[in-house]
C-alpha cells in the first residue's frame, strides 16, 4: 500500500517544533511553532524491525540505522512483524 494515497491506512502521528528557552523563561517557557513532524506507520508483513518506506524534507538527511532516535523509539513496542515509517520533517536540526 502506498503511504501517500488517500486509502492509506496506518497510524499518523503530527507534532509541531517547539523552542525553549524563552527569554527570561528559564528552561520552562517554550513555544509551539508552525514547523511539523509528521511520521506515518504501517506494520509491516514481511521481514523484521524499523524500514523507513520515505524519509523527506528535513528527514531525508537523518540515519536511516540504529542510531536514528525515532527508530528507536517505535522500535520498543513494534510487533514482531516491525513497522514501515514514512516519515516528512520542517524543523531544521539544530542545537544551542
Amino acid at each position: 500500500m502506498n503511504p501517500q494515497s488517500s486509502d492509506w491506512a496506518g497510524l499518523r502521528l503530527r507534532v509541531p517544533a517547539s523552542t525553549s528557552n524563552l527569554g527570561p523563561g528559564f528552561d520552562f517557557l517554550g513555544l509551539a511553532l508552525s514547523l511539523w513532524l509528521e511520521v506515518r506507520v504501517l506494520e509491516r508483513t514481511q521481514g523484521g524491525g524499523i524500514e523507513f518506506a520515505e524519509l523527506s524534507g528535513t528527514a531525508a538527511d537523518w540515519p536511516r540505522g540504529e542510531e536514528n532516535l525515532l527508530a528507536r523509539a517505535f522500535g520498543l513496542g513494534a510487533p514482531a512483524g516491525g513497522l514501515r515509517l514514512s516519515v516528512t520533517s520542517e524543523i531544521p536540526i539544530a542545537r544551542g
